[in-house]
């Protein structure tokens, strides 16, 4: 079973963002359940769950995203049984994310949380790409680990605002 496939992964984003957002960017803190992590979304996230075949095993993913502006900011995050799996994971992750959108990489820099597990595989990256649709789209990303879990977090859209692509990926923090 492949992680991720385009429309795997476009039916999941799209249930979560079924809940709805405003158009508008209306920034608000979000600590999503079970994580470690507080950051900022433009909207009312939603949050699905499915298993992933990522780093040679079957692991629960959660998604919590939403839609605002023409543009989706999603984070996912992975509960690893063992740490040995992580840098397996955050390899599998940054390929699907690329594969999705049949991309090509022109951005590919290390990325920290401060608190975060240190790790080669921490990156942000800048990718374009269509949709299976056709439709042109720009993506972002980082990809983290903190502890058991690993982290991507993304802002996908035909045209992002970059202060929201800075806003949603730099306020990534880690919760007291």
């Amino acid at each position: 079973m492949r992680c991720l496939r385009p429309a795997g992964f476009a039916a999941v984003l799209g249930a979560v963002l079924l809940g709805g957002c405003s158009p508008a960017l209306d920034w608000r803190e979000v600590r999503p359940a079970s994580s470690d992590l507080v950051t900022l979304f433009p909207c009312r996230p939603g949050t699905e769950q499915r298993p992933v075949q990522l780093g040679g095993a079957t692991l629960p993913l959660r998604l919590v995203g939403c839609k605002a502006a023409e543009t989706t900011f999603a984070l996912a995050l992975v509960d690893l049984p063992e740490p040995g799996l992580a840098n397996g994971v955050l390899t599998d992750l940054r390929r699907h994310a690329v594969d999705n959108i049949a991309g090509q990489v022109s951005r590919e820099v290390p990325f920290s949380v401060p608190g975060a597990t240190p790790s080669a595989g921490a990156l942000r990256i800048a990718a374009a790409g269509r949709l299976p649709d056709g439709t042109a789209i720009a993506a972002h990303h980082v990809f983290f680990t903190r502890g058991l879990k690993v982290y991507q977090a993304s802002v996908m859209g035909a045209r992002v605002d970059a202060d929201a692509v800075e806003t949603f990926l730099e306020a990534i923090k880690i919760a007291p």
